[in-house]
């Protein structure tokens, strides 16, 4: 299901931290507008309101609940639409908060209404008929060409990861969360995210190697974290005060991509060590300022 037509994504209620850090997310790099789900609602077609205190009944192909005029609305899908009876089309209402950043045209006439997307309905087409007596029918037809839609419609339909062979060095991301770290103390988190021509994360065909240039013998690098979006995680323990250069590599692969990292002396505890060893003590400021200030 395209994601902008999605209707289990509903805004979701967030707490006073998230507030505060609420970032946005990664497609807004395509120019797609975005706010927070706490301060804007999802544009959407709205029917009657449920009564307070019924639930709503699911059956088989049916879903049905009691509105608050206490009529019984109810759904019933087939393969090819779904119909809704005891409502009519004044009932119906479409929303449209995010008028700017949808690509869904709204059409009504008398006895129907419509939500198209792209020129000659090439993508998506929504057909809505309420000429019956309280009953609404749903007519949906979309272009299922998977070439078609990666290349016009990609941003919008956030496709599952998939496995990529030909790996380019401009299309890996590989840097540290936090450089700096206290040896013996807290781990170094590295992030590796890889990506197709399309810009989307990718998971490799091709085995990662991962390992430190100089002191390889003295970092413990746990094994990969991935997670489902093909993000990996990548987190760095060490005993031992050093400086070094984490690789990454792949199997059948020339190219190396690397990253600083630093675990210093715990001058809490190290004060004689870190009076002799400036250099050090620096990477020690380094990472507890970081800490703090880090997003």
């Amino acid at each position: 299901t395209p994601f902008i037509i999605d209707g289990s994504r509903w805004p979701q209620a967030r707490n006073f931290w998230e507030k505060i850090y609420l970032k946005y997310p990664w497609w807004a790099q395509y120019g797609l507008q975005t706010h927070s789900d706490t301060e804007k609602i999802t544009t959407r077609l709205d029917l009657p309101d449920k009564k307070i205190g019924e639930s709503v009944q699911i059956s088989n192909n049916n879903l049905s609940y009691l509105a608050k005029n206490n009529k019984k609305i109810e759904f019933l899908f087939t393969p090819e639409s779904f119909s809704i009876s005891n409502i009519s089309k004044n009932q119906i209402k479409y929303r449209n908060y995010h008028s700017k950043s949808f690509p869904l045209e709204y059409k009504e006439e008398k006895d129907s209404m419509s939500l198209q997307w792209g020129e000659e309905k090439e993508t998506y087409n929504l057909e809505i008929d309420c000429s019956m007596r309280q009953k609404c029918i749903f007519n949906h037809d979309m272009n299922t060409n998977l070439d078609f839609q990666l290349s016009t419609n990609l941003v919008y339909f956030f496709p599952e990861t998939q496995t990529i062979e030909e790996l380019e060095p401009e299309n890996i991301d590989f840097y540290a969360h936090n450089s700096y770290a206290i040896a013996g103390r807290n781990p170094i988190r590295l992030i590796l995210i890889i990506k197709n021509e399309n810009n989307f994360p990718s998971i490799p065909t091709q085995s990662i190697i991962i390992k430190g240039k100089n002191s390889n013998e003295e970092l413990d690098i746990s094994k990969l974290n991935k997670l489902q979006n093909g993000i990996y995680f990548i987190d760095i323990n060490s005993n031992k005060i050093l400086r070094d250069d984490i690789q990454i590599s792949f199997d059948n692969q020339k190219q190396i991509l690397s990253t600083k990292i630093y675990f210093a002396p715990n001058c809490k505890a190290q004060i004689l060590y870190c009076l002799m060893h400036p250099k050090q003590s620096y990477w020690y400021i380094q990472s507890t300022f970081r800490d703090i200030f880090r997003e």
